[in-house]
């Protein structure tokens, strides 16, 4: 019989050195984050890498966890932050290009997708979201996490 562990748990025995605790948080939130990073890549191969990132993040800085039940709201901040970090890179490196290509003609410049300001309230709100999370039960977090991220009903 399978001993099935709660993340306070797994998160202790993984920084103790324990690798397969950690192997069965990867186990336990792989295909959720997955569902999540394909919501926010362009491709499969970006969502991949995005999960996998999220991973070695999470292990290099597990012991940065200051609430181990948290555990799962955790990962999905990470994953998001990497997410926004990957299309502002992605956005950064299209206008370099998109700028080489282009004549400067005074009044005709185009404009970025997303303008500065707007970038920083998106990251912002995303940081509220994130510590208003903090303040509800895991099970409350799961529901608001399955139904506004990663697009399931409620019922």
């Amino acid at each position: 019989m399978k001993v099935i562990e709660d993340d306070t748990t797994l998160v202790h025995k993984a920084l103790s050195g324990s690798d397969q605790a950690f192997t069965h948080i990867f186990e336990r939130y792989a295909e959720s984050l997955w569902t999540q990073a394909c919501g926010q890549c362009e491709n499969f191969d970006d969502a991949h890498d995005l999960v996998q990132e999220t991973f070695v993040r999470a292990f290099n800085r597990l012991h940065m966890l200051r609430e181990p039940h948290k555990l799962s709201a955790w990962l999905r901040a990470i994953l998001r932050r990497l997410a926004i970090n990957q299309y502002e890179r992605r956005r950064a490196r299209q206008s370099h290009l998109e700028n080489r290509n282009t004549i400067d003609i005074p009044g005709s410049a185009a404009k970025p997708f997303v303008d500065p300001e707007s970038a920083l309230m998106s990251h912002e709100i995303g940081e509220q979201i994130e510590q208003a999370l903090n303040f509800l039960t895991e099970k409350s977090r799961q529901v608001f996490i399955a139904f506004h991220l990663e697009g399931h009903s409620l019922e």
